[in-house]
Protein backbone atom coordinates (compact mmCIF):
# COMPACT_ATOMS: atom_id res chain seq x y z
CA UNK A 1 0.00 0.00 0.00
CA UNK A 2 2.80 2.85 0.96
CA UNK A 3 4.58 1.46 -2.63
CA UNK A 4 1.32 2.52 -4.57
CA UNK A 5 0.95 5.69 -2.21
CA UNK A 6 4.14 6.81 -3.28
CA UNK A 7 3.46 6.20 -7.06
CA UNK A 8 0.95 8.12 -6.76
CA UNK A 9 1.84 10.81 -5.19
CA UNK A 10 4.94 11.05 -7.40
CA UNK A 11 2.68 11.00 -10.24
CA UNK A 12 0.60 14.15 -9.08
CA UNK A 13 3.86 15.97 -8.69
CA UNK A 14 5.34 15.37 -12.22
CA UNK A 15 1.65 16.18 -13.27
CA UNK A 16 2.12 19.21 -11.43
CA UNK A 17 5.25 19.85 -12.80
CA UNK A 18 4.42 19.07 -16.57
CA UNK A 19 1.33 21.60 -15.68
CA UNK A 20 2.82 24.36 -14.95
CA UNK A 21 5.90 24.26 -17.34
CA UNK A 22 3.47 23.81 -20.07
CA UNK A 23 1.66 26.96 -18.76
CA UNK A 24 4.65 29.14 -18.96
CA UNK A 25 4.71 29.86 -21.97
CA UNK A 26 1.37 30.38 -22.36
CA UNK A 27 1.63 34.01 -20.47
CA UNK A 28 4.66 34.64 -22.67
CA UNK A 29 5.90 37.06 -19.76
CA UNK A 30 9.15 36.30 -17.93
CA UNK A 31 7.72 37.05 -15.00
CA UNK A 32 3.92 37.50 -14.73
CA UNK A 33 3.50 39.22 -11.64
CA UNK A 34 5.13 42.12 -13.55
CA UNK A 35 2.76 41.84 -16.60
CA UNK A 36 2.70 45.79 -16.90
CA UNK A 37 6.90 46.53 -15.42
CA UNK A 38 7.86 47.67 -18.98
CA UNK A 39 4.92 50.48 -19.03
CA UNK A 40 5.21 53.89 -17.11
CA UNK A 41 1.45 53.17 -16.53
CA UNK A 42 2.94 50.40 -13.99
CA UNK A 43 3.84 52.10 -9.98
CA UNK A 44 3.77 49.36 -7.33
CA UNK A 45 3.79 52.24 -4.68
CA UNK A 46 1.34 54.82 -6.75
CA UNK A 47 -0.82 56.43 -4.35
CA UNK A 48 -4.35 57.33 -5.09
CA UNK A 49 -7.83 55.48 -5.58
CA UNK A 50 -7.95 52.40 -5.65
CA UNK A 51 -9.60 49.80 -7.71
CA UNK A 52 -9.15 46.25 -7.65
CA UNK A 53 -10.71 43.32 -9.58
CA UNK A 54 -10.01 40.47 -12.35
CA UNK A 55 -8.52 40.01 -15.49
CA UNK A 56 -9.81 37.94 -17.99
CA UNK A 57 -8.51 37.01 -21.38
CA UNK A 58 -9.19 34.96 -23.85
CA UNK A 59 -6.84 34.28 -27.28
CA UNK A 60 -7.63 32.94 -30.66
CA UNK A 61 -4.55 31.88 -31.76
CA UNK A 62 -3.37 31.09 -35.46
CA UNK A 63 -0.46 29.24 -36.86
CA UNK A 64 1.41 31.40 -39.05
CA UNK A 65 4.83 29.90 -40.18
CA UNK A 66 5.69 32.85 -42.53
CA UNK A 67 4.95 36.06 -40.25
CA UNK A 68 4.95 34.65 -36.79
CA UNK A 69 7.95 31.71 -37.07
CA UNK A 70 8.54 32.03 -33.31
CA UNK A 71 5.14 31.42 -31.97
CA UNK A 72 1.86 31.63 -33.09
CA UNK A 73 -0.61 34.79 -34.76
CA UNK A 74 -3.37 35.72 -31.70
CA UNK A 75 -6.06 36.42 -34.27
CA UNK A 76 -8.57 38.22 -31.56
CA UNK A 77 -7.58 38.50 -28.03
CA UNK A 78 -11.24 38.80 -25.66
CA UNK A 79 -10.65 40.82 -22.54
CA UNK A 80 -12.93 40.98 -19.72
CA UNK A 81 -11.98 43.33 -16.85
CA UNK A 82 -14.45 43.45 -14.31
CA UNK A 83 -13.23 46.23 -11.08
CA UNK A 84 -15.14 47.57 -7.77
CA UNK A 85 -14.13 50.70 -5.81
CA UNK A 86 -16.80 50.15 -2.42
CA UNK A 87 -19.67 48.68 -3.58
CA UNK A 88 -19.68 50.24 -7.58
CA UNK A 89 -18.68 46.43 -8.93
CA UNK A 90 -18.51 46.96 -12.74
CA UNK A 91 -17.23 44.65 -15.78
CA UNK A 92 -15.44 46.41 -19.08
CA UNK A 93 -14.98 44.40 -21.94
CA UNK A 94 -12.96 44.55 -25.36
CA UNK A 95 -11.56 42.66 -28.44
CA UNK A 96 -9.87 43.58 -31.72
CA UNK A 97 -13.15 44.53 -33.29
CA UNK A 98 -14.17 46.87 -30.59
CA UNK A 99 -10.63 48.03 -30.08
CA UNK A 100 -9.60 48.29 -33.83
CA UNK A 101 -6.43 46.09 -33.29
CA UNK A 102 -4.62 44.30 -36.18
CA UNK A 103 -3.57 40.83 -35.41
CA UNK A 104 0.11 40.30 -34.25
CA UNK A 105 2.13 37.45 -32.95
CA UNK A 106 2.25 36.00 -29.40
CA UNK A 107 5.39 36.89 -28.84
CA UNK A 108 4.12 40.80 -28.88
CA UNK A 109 3.91 41.38 -25.40
CA UNK A 110 3.91 45.54 -25.52
CA UNK A 111 0.99 45.00 -28.12
CA UNK A 112 -1.21 42.64 -25.31
CA UNK A 113 -0.47 45.15 -22.68
CA UNK A 114 -1.41 47.97 -24.51
CA UNK A 115 -4.48 46.65 -25.21
CA UNK A 116 -5.23 46.24 -21.90
CA UNK A 117 -3.98 50.07 -20.50
CA UNK A 118 -6.04 50.79 -23.99
CA UNK A 119 -9.08 49.52 -22.26
CA UNK A 120 -8.26 51.09 -18.94
CA UNK A 121 -7.95 54.69 -20.95
CA UNK A 122 -11.05 54.16 -22.71
CA UNK A 123 -13.63 52.59 -20.30
CA UNK A 124 -12.58 52.01 -16.84
CA UNK A 125 -11.31 55.64 -16.01
CA UNK A 126 -14.04 57.40 -18.43
CA UNK A 127 -16.84 55.00 -16.19
CA UNK A 128 -15.50 55.75 -12.77
CA UNK A 129 -15.10 59.61 -13.39
CA UNK A 130 -18.15 60.94 -14.52
CA UNK A 131 -17.69 60.03 -18.56
CA UNK A 132 -14.52 62.02 -18.56
CA UNK A 133 -13.33 62.31 -22.34
CA UNK A 134 -9.89 59.93 -22.60
CA UNK A 135 -6.63 62.40 -22.53
CA UNK A 136 -8.62 64.80 -19.85
CA UNK A 137 -8.92 61.87 -17.56
CA UNK A 138 -6.89 61.16 -14.08
CA UNK A 139 -3.55 59.15 -14.59
CA UNK A 140 -3.58 55.64 -13.13
CA UNK A 141 -0.98 53.30 -12.57
CA UNK A 142 -1.17 49.78 -12.05
CA UNK A 143 -0.16 49.09 -8.70
CA UNK A 144 0.33 45.00 -8.64
CA UNK A 145 -0.98 41.98 -10.74
CA UNK A 146 -1.50 39.00 -8.26
CA UNK A 147 -2.57 35.83 -9.12
CA UNK A 148 -1.50 34.99 -12.54
CA UNK A 149 -2.96 31.86 -14.05
CA UNK A 150 -2.91 30.19 -17.37
CA UNK A 151 -4.60 27.42 -18.76
CA UNK A 152 -1.68 26.69 -21.10
CA UNK A 153 -4.05 26.62 -24.01
CA UNK A 154 -5.48 30.10 -24.66
CA UNK A 155 -6.77 31.93 -21.70
CA UNK A 156 -5.12 33.65 -18.74
CA UNK A 157 -6.46 35.51 -15.71
CA UNK A 158 -5.07 37.49 -12.88
CA UNK A 159 -6.08 39.61 -10.20
CA UNK A 160 -4.99 43.74 -10.92
CA UNK A 161 -5.28 46.40 -8.65
CA UNK A 162 -5.51 50.35 -10.42
CA UNK A 163 -4.38 53.59 -8.86
CA UNK A 164 -6.35 56.35 -9.64
CA UNK A 165 -4.89 59.96 -8.94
Amino acid sequence: MNQARRLLIAAAAAVTAMASSAAWPESAVPNPGQFFSTTPEFDPSAPGTKYSGTLTIAYVFVPDAVNCPESFRIENMHLVLTLSQGNNIKPFNTDFVASGTAPFCFIGESQQTQLVLGLIRNQVIPHFYSNCVPGSCPDFKVKSITDFLSSGTGAISMNITLAVQ
